[in-house]
């Protein structure tokens, strides 16, 4: 092999190990600028063991709150033992409950202020969702998720921004109106308690559905506040959701006949309904108190001429009653109207004989609950207090 062959031999070998090792610098070079890159301080939390001594967050449930029942007080057994008219013995007046704190505000949406306008969702005792339509939404089109409303478990309204007059209106398919906008409102609460976790849950899966459907954008606000607003609404209402019976007892075993009882509530302006109770209504047809027997026989129209009663009760549903010390009032007149009438006595519910000064101390503590019905915006049979007492 001559000089020529063996010098352009080694240049060749010179060569192509410069190449290998400019290309081994410039893998070297991407790989730690790709390991820069993709490199990330946070563990896999599919594979990350928890560390000893955390615990998840604990799901807070609601409390539902049992509200008093109307059922008229026990009959006294026997007849012979119930105390005379004469006799002067004072109900027990129980001290009224701690005022609790305001209810909590919930975020609210930066576009229409629904609460200023009628009619619309009421924020104050209802957890509102907002639909904002891409498309306007006809009225028809809302009716199928009204009626899924009903699955709930709580009271839903649906309420639309008409797009051409620009004003809320109750959402109902006869109406033939479209919406650019629609506001859903979910009752926080109503005599069978706050809502739950999981209804507030199914109502946003709901709106959330629906806004898909129709490629609109659904907003819910925060559900942990809402729920503890839930829970501190339906607080109040138990402690002001009162029922107020007088009652009118026969004495000595003598038995009212009930056709004389009903001479007497008709008198009155009450009317016998097909459940056999006497109600007294206002002008809208409302009740604002009611006659039931005291006895498990209801006052059927085919069956009173044979009846008679040793006592009947006259029922007053708090919340539910605008004006209320005027109907109680009213109520209190006629118990003592009927004893008299009737040669019975007018009780309490311990069949404990109720003297004026026993009815006015009742009537203070019915002000005392009006007025904390009316500090927290809840007015005694307004559309409000209907709503939450139902």
């Amino acid at each position: 092999m001559s000089d020529l062959q063996i010098s352009l031999l080694a240049i060749g070998v010179v060569v192509i190990a410069g190449v290998y090792l400019f290309n081994l610098m410039v893998e070297r070079g991407y790989r730690r600028r790709a390991e820069a890159s993709f490199k990330s301080a946070h563990s896999d939390v599919l594979l990350e063991v928890p560390a000893a001594g955390r615990v998840a967050p604990e799901r807070v449930e609601p409390r539902i709150e049992p509200y008093l029942e109307m059922q008229p007080a026990p009959v006294a057994d026997p007849v012979e033992e119930w105390p005379e008219v004469g006799m002067d013995v004072e109900p027990e007046v129980e001290l009224e409950p701690e005022v609790p704190q305001p209810l909590q505000e919930r975020p609210k949406a930066a576009t229409h202020d629904i609460a200023a306008e009628s009619p619309g969702p009421d924020a104050a005792v209802e957890y509102v969702a907002r639909i904002h339509a891409s498309d306007p939404i006809a009225a028809q089109d809302v009716a199928p998720a009204v009626q899924r409303s009903h699955e709930i478990g709580k009271p839903v309204r649906w309420f639309g921004l008409n797009e051409h007059s620009g004003a809320w209106e109750a959402a109902a398919p006869d109406t033939g109106s479209t919406y650019i906008e629609l506001a859903v409102g979910l009752q926080l609460a109503n005599r069978a308690g706050a809502i739950s976790a999981e209804q507030l849950s199914g109502f946003c899966a709901m709106v959330d559905d629906f806004a898909a459907e129709r490629h609109a954008v659904a907003e819910c606000p925060e559900r942990q506040p809402a729920l503890e607003s839930a829970l501190e609404l339906d607080g109040f209402c138990v402690d002001v959701d009162v029922l107020i019976g007088l009652n009118v007892v026969a004495q000595k075993g003598v038995a009212f006949p009930a056709t004389k009882i009903r001479a007497l509530a008709e008198a009155a302006g009450m009317k016998l309904t097909p459940e056999g109770v006497f109600h007294y209504c206002n002008d809208h047809g409302d009740s604002l108190f009611s006659l039931c027997n005291h006895e498990s026989a209801p006052f059927l129209q085919d069956q009173i001429k044979q009846l008679s009663t040793h006592g009947v009760t006259l029922v007053f549903d708090v919340p539910r009653v605008a004006d209320g010390l005027r109907v109680f009032d009213q109520m209190a007149a006629l118990a003592r109207k009927m004893a008299g009438a009737l040669g019975g006595a007018l009780v309490d519910d311990n069949i404990r004989p109720l003297s004026d000064a026993g009815i006015g101390r009742i009537r203070q503590q019915l002000a005392g609950i009006y007025a904390r019905m009316e500090d927290r915006g809840i007015g005694g049979g307004s559309e409000r207090a209907l709503r939450l007492f139902s």
